[in-house]
């Protein structure tokens, strides 16, 4: 309400009377700012004079102060209009009006990248998909939200109808980050779901190995004579070597850890051939049984000089890209080898005459995971095929064009006078002492009959048990010189058979045959305390050379 004072420096509720009277001041009224209930401010007036209330002046000012009160709202509806108005077009992500009938009414900046992937600058009408969307949103009366790609962004679309007005407002919002924390999150899982996959299966798996390779060296044995069955075993025992390396490299890779197996001297040239022979039941018997033809080509194919490596890991990476060209080469193609050397380094290059990768696949085709073969691709064979190039100090590129074809090349460092792969002949693996007692435990009964079969041949008396429960009893009655044991038995462990073995008062020597390696490569061998750890599947030179150095005596 309006207030009249006839002298403020007379009326004791006057806050500021003593300010008035300084500056001469006596009479004084004043009105509100009214909208509705509201107040918004209020007027005051001051005289010099001592001034008698006036009763008509008041109810004047009382109405001007609620029209002022009016225009003041009015203001800020509008400078609210303003800034609702600017939020569209501020806004970074894209905002957009469509009509019913697919026009567009409004759009910001943001959104101009949208429309030119929608190619609809011009007509300012959406395409039809997005039409339909908007019509299916009109008729349901409900929001929905869609996701699109484009220019290497991941945008999510709400489109909210107006339902009285005919149009459907379109908010984007860029979850490109979102998206790749979620990819990266699965692929963590995924690493993790393979690690406990490849944990259950690559005992059994290096267990079935070593019944291959065992019976291989076995007939090599035999057969040493034979070129032609010779030059077979081997190929089989390089298959069984590469087929561990790969559980094994599995086993690394889903634990993120390096392997760390030694690099040998490696012909390069060598091993690209052999990769080639791996696969040539593909590309040559099953290919022409289904009437499909590859060609061949090793013009270029020459020798380079030797570099130091892993050699079933590269020989890995060459047949994951035949294998590769020829999935693509469906129907028949060309696929050319080339070799050669330029400072300090070779280069090994695969073309293929398949219809080549778009940018997009070129681009990811190292990724762990993308595939372009859905299921029946893991998106694995490629990164790993990276890693080990890059492990052994080298480069892998990829040239592609659709309908031109794909060309891998990959780089090496040369290995400056390298000393020369050597290994044991089989003709010396001989264990140098006679007549052993030999114990083997094992749950694998062609694995017991394998151990049973060499060292009978090499004169030695073995007796296998099939689990720790009996080995733990027949040491309780025999000693022997050698217990040959392994770790993962489904009644009693090797760990605690080492742990009887350990405290015989005769202590024979003790040699661990294992298909779980990577588990305790990493621990302290003299804590578990055995003479020695082999791999499986396992070669009987090793062994024979381990059991040598055990003894005492050189297997050489």
């Amino acid at each position: 309400q309006p207030a009249w004072i006839a002298d403020v420096v007379q009326d004791l509720n006057f806050p500021r009377a003593s300010v008035a009277a300084r500056d001469g001041l006596h009479g004084a009224f004043g009105f509100p700012i009214l909208s509705g209930n509201e107040v918004l401010g209020t007027i005051s007036f001051y005289s010099r004079e001592i001034r008698q209330p006036d009763k008509d002046l008041l109810n004047m000012l009382l109405s001007i102060g609620s029209q002022v009160g009016l225009f003041m709202k009015r203001k800020q509806a509008e400078n609210e209009i303003k800034k609702m108005a600017k939020f569209p077009s501020e806004n970074p992500n894209p905002v957009i009006r469509i009509f019913k009938n697919g026009k567009i009414l409004y759009n910001n900046q943001a959104s101009m990248t949208l429309l030119d992937f929608w190619d609809c600058q011009t007509t300012k009408t959406v395409p039809v998909g997005i039409l339909k969307i908007v019509s299916e949103t009109i008729h349901s009366g409900l929001s929905g939200i869609i996701e699109i790609e484009f220019n290497h962004f991941i945008f999510s679309l709400t489109f909210a109808p107006v339902i009285e007005e005919g149009y459907v407002n379109v908010y984007g919002l860029n979850i490109t980050e979102r998206k790749k924390m979620e990819t990266a999150l699965l692929q963590s899982e995924k690493l993790k779901a393979m690690g406990m996959i490849t944990a259950g299966i690559s005992h059994d798996f290096n267990n079935i190995l070593s019944i291959i390779s065992g019976n291989v060296q076995l007939f090599e044995m035999h057969y040493k004579d034979n070129k032609e069955l010779m030059n077979g075993f081997r190929t089989i025992l390089k298959a069984s070597d590469d087929g561990a390396e790969i559980v094994r490299r599995m086993s690394l890779f889903t634990k993120n850890k390096e392997c760390t197996a030694a690099f040998l001297p490696v012909d390069i040239k060598g091993v690209l051939e052999q990769s080639i022979e791996f696969v040539k039941p593909r590309w040559m018997n099953i290919a022409k049984a289904r009437g499909i033809d590859y060609d061949m080509d090793f013009d270029d194919l020459v020798e380079v000089p030797i570099i130091k490596g892993n050699e079933p890991e590269l020989r890995e990476v060459f047949i994951n890209i035949i294998n590769n060209a020829m999935d693509v080469m469906d129907k028949g193609g060309c696929l050319s080898f080339r070799t050669w050397q330029n400072e300090g380094n070779i280069f090994i290059s695969i073309s293929d005459t398949g219809e080549g990768m778009p940018e997009e696949v070129k681009k990811n085709v190292f990724v762990p995971f993308y595939t372009t073969k859905r299921e029946k691709g893991s998106g694995l064979g490629m990164s790993m095929s990276y890693g080990i190039i890059e492990k052994h100090g080298g480069k892998i590129e990829v040239k592609s064009k659709v309908g031109k074809g794909t060309t891998f090349t990959i780089r090496l460092p040369i290995t400056v006078s390298p000393a020369q792969k050597t290994e044991l002949p089989v003709e010396d693996q001989k264990i140098k002492a006679e007549g052993l007692n030999i114990l083997a435990v094992d749950d694998k009964e062609d694995i017991r009959s394998l151990l049973e079969m060499f060292f009978a041949n090499n004169g030695h008396t073995v007796k296998t048990v099939e689990g720790g429960n009996m080995a733990i009893e027949v040491l309780k009655t025999e000693i022997f010189d050698i217990v040959l044991c392994d770790l993962v038995m489904p009644d009693i462990s090797g760990y605690e058979v080492i742990a009887v073995l350990n405290k015989l008062e005769k202590r024979p020597i003790i040699g661990v045959l294992t298909g779980w390696s990577e588990k305790i490569e990493t621990e302290d061998i003299n804590k578990l305390n055995v003479d020695f750890v082999i791999r499986k599947p396992f070669k009987f030179s090793v062994l024979t050379k381990s059991i040598n150095e055990a003894l005492g005596t050189d297997s050489r």
